[in-house]
């Protein structure tokens, strides 16, 4: 195990505008899982492969264990970090066994411990019965699988894995991913992973880290990301966002579906939006009530409903599927969560700026 540090990492590419990564800070904690999150071209991958040692960073240092592995006098190539990697397609021999290809990196290793550190490593991810069989014999999942043991067979300091999961049918993903972090788990090692998925990031990580255009936006654990969002970007990125528009008077923000507390003080009559996730809303039949059902969409345990409201914005809400509610059902909302994140608009920043 061993804790990796970026500090203020640059990496500019001559055909691009901006950074691929800009003045990027973080922390891995020894033992922790993080997964880099965001969409394509937001600097995940350069940054992995920094870690790696295949890119140089511009500015800034990079610190794995007590060893500094890059900054603007040092570096340290790939091969001497302790660093094992999974690649997308893993990349196994197709010409080796399973065995041989886990043994690979290992090659320098007395025979006799290198055989029994192979049979270890199989033995954590559960193909020791496939020791003997070629690449094109295995399953997706049983590929990603042996990839996973060769980087684990020399004990490196630090895991990383870019889009491990990405050439995987779904259901097949759903359940290797929750495998994988077993097997991360029992070993210990400090493990970063790349994905542009956030219920793959949200099922795997002890904290994410969302980025965008070569930026950090923010570095927290799944819960407090999706609850707590620091910006309308990481808002819409984790979930589906929804956003109320409202006016700002006596420090609270009223909105057509109620009036919610301001966590930061805005000038009354400001304008700004108060994010309502489908589950923080609740609905029940009621005559008297000012929303209408117009979209129903049944998904087994949950149901998904399209309601208007009274400004014709359509919002949606999930409830479980136990009691359904017709299509053209009025009904009332009830908001559960007494605080919601409030977003000020551009006009209210630039108000409070002034």
């Amino acid at each position: 195990m061993a804790k990796i540090e970026l500090s203020h990492i640059t990496k500019r590419y001559a055909s691009q505008a901006r950074p691929a990564v800009d003045d990027l800070s973080l922390t891995v904690g020894e033992g922790e899982l993080l997964v880099l999150l965001g969409p394509s071209g937001c600097g995940k991958t350069t940054t992995l492969r920094m870690l790696a040692g295949f890119e140089r960073p511009e500015n800034g240092k990079i610190r794995i264990g007590d060893e500094v592995v890059a900054n603007g006098s040092a570096w340290v190539p790939p091969e001497r970090r302790g660093v094992g990697i999974v690649f997308q397609d893993y990349a196994l021999f197709p010409h080796l066994t399973v065995a041989q290809n886990v043994a690979f990196g290992i090659l320098k290793m007395p025979r006799r411990e290198r055989v029994q550190r192979v049979e270890a490593v199989l033995e954590a991810v559960n193909l020791s019965e496939y020791a003997g069989r070629y690449p094109h014999e295995l399953s997706g999942g049983q590929q990603q699988r042996v990839a996973l043991a060769r980087a684990l067979a020399p004990q490196p300091r630090v895991l990383l894995l870019d889009e491990p999961f990405s050439n995987l049918d779904p259901e097949l993903r759903t359940a290797l991913r929750y495998e994988v972090r077993s097997i991360v788990r029992r070993s210990g090692i400090t493990t970063v992973l790349v994905t542009h998925d956030q219920s793959e990031a949200f099922a795997l990580a002890d904290r994410v880290a969302v980025m965008h255009q070569g930026r950090l936006h923010q570095l927290a654990d799944p819960e407090t990301l999706y609850r707590r969002p620091a910006s309308r970007f990481v808002a819409s990125f984790v979930g589906r966002a929804q956003f109320i528009a409202g006016r700002v008077c006596d420090d609270q923000v009223h909105t057509e579906l109620g009036a919610f507390q301001l966590q930061d003080h805005l000038p009354c009559g400001a304008s700004a939006d108060a994010l309502l996730r489908p589950d923080d809303l609740h609905i029940r039949p009621d005559q008297t009530g000012n929303a209408l059902v117009v979209e129903r969409e049944f998904a087994g345990a949950t149901v998904r409903y399209g309601v208007r409201l009274p400004s014709e914005h359509v919002i949606d809400v999930i409830q479980p599927s136990g009691h359904l509610i017709p299509l053209d059902s009025a009904v009332r909302i009830e908001v559960l969560p007494r605080d919601p994140v409030v977003f000020p608009t551009q006009e209210a920043v630039a108000i409070n700026a002034g």
